[in-house]
């Protein structure tokens, strides 16, 4: 005989003792005991007197669970296999899931995978398998897979259930270094903007910057942003506003100098571009020339001109500067002489 010891023949026969004898040829079942009473009790009919020709032998498919049974008489090897067995059922089912991107989040996969969990018809574990290839790839560490579970008895009846499991990225980068502070400073001591990096917890990211500058004077501001950004596309943003104080004075870039030419047609000419030939510069922006001359000058003559150099928010300085009109070449005034021969 053969003990049955799974759901082979369904629940009626789960832990039954199937057993024969080759000169009458029945199959009879007997329920074991613990031995206290009885070892065996609630022997029924199987298969009846004369079912077979000599069964010498019985033996239990660990696969599917029917019984081989030898006939000797005939020397055929036959096959008792349970009719229309019931599907099995899910006691944990595949569900969808979806997590945030971690060092653990393809350990966290291998673990979905194997998490579900069903019975056959007599409460015995079903067997679960799955298609899975992997996890798609998606951007940074992120993935999805949609994957066919089945769940299998050992009678071979099975149902299958469909669920995805995702990987998402939802979290922006940080910052490594101490972020830049908002400050105020003159325009002739702006710091160097600083070097930020950035880590993401789902791949790499990249640090872009940029910088613009706006206002005037009281409200002169340079604003630097930098902005960390990973592979899927989260971002942080940083901004450091520099406030500018424009207490120093422009410098001269080309400084007025005395000049002197001779007298000619195109003096007066060379006397207005002498006046607009200087210019200067400033740390928090441009600087304009001024000046006190009228813009005329004649032959003969020399003007001292006061130039003043300006920026947007009234910080000057001034320079004097010398034109003269040289008259070397000119004739003396006519006199009469008189004169007696």
């Amino acid at each position: 005989g053969v003990f049955i010891d799974n759901c082979g023949f369904g629940p009626n026969y789960e832990g039954k003792y199937f057993f024969t004898d080759y000169v009458r040829n029945f199959i009879n079942v007997a329920t074991l005991n613990d031995g206290s009473l009885n070892w065996i009790s609630n022997i029924s009919q199987f298969a009846p007197a004369n079912f077979g020709q000599g069964i010498v032998h019985m033996s239990q498919n660990p696969r599917d669970g029917s019984i081989f049974y030898t006939n000797i008489f005939n020397g055929y090897i036959s096959r008792l296999s349970f009719n229309n067995p019931a599907n099995p059922t899910w006691t944990n089912e595949p569900q969808d899931t979806t997590i945030e991107c971690s060092d653990t989040s393809v350990d966290d996969f291998t673990t979905w995978l194997i998490s579900f969990s069903g019975i056959d018809q007599c409460g015995n574990a079903a067997t679960l398998t799955n298609n899975s290839s992997g996890l798609s790839d998606d951007c940074g560490n992120t993935g999805s897979e949609t994957v066919t579970f089945t769940l299998t008895t050992m009678n071979g009846t099975f149902i299958t259930k469909v669920a995805t499991f995702t990987i998402q990225d939802t979290t922006a980068p940080t910052f490594n270094e101490s972020l830049p502070t908002d400050i105020a400073v003159g325009c002739d001591a702006i710091p160097t903007a600083a070097t930020l990096t950035a880590n993401d917890n789902c791949g790499t990211a990249t640090v872009d910057f940029s910088e613009s500058t706006s206002g005037t004077c009281d409200t002169l501001q340079i604003v630097r942003t930098w902005t960390a950004s990973d592979d899927c596309g989260n971002e942080t943003v940083h901004t450091q506003t520099i406030s500018l104080e424009d207490t120093t004075n422009p410098v001269w870039v080309n400084e007025p100098s005395d000049m002197l030419v001779e007298c000619s047609p195109t003096a007066n000419d060379e006397f207005v571009a002498w006046l607009n030939s200087f210019s200067g510069t400033d740390t928090c922006g441009s600087a304009s020339v001024s000046h006190n001359s009228s813009g005329i000058l004649t032959c003969g003559n020399s003007a001292t001109v006061t130039f003043t150099l300006t920026d947007a928010c009234g910080n000057f300085i001034t320079m004097d500067a010398t034109f003269t009109i040289d008259d070397t070449l000119g004739l003396d005034d006519v006199r009469d002489e008189k004169l007696t021969l």
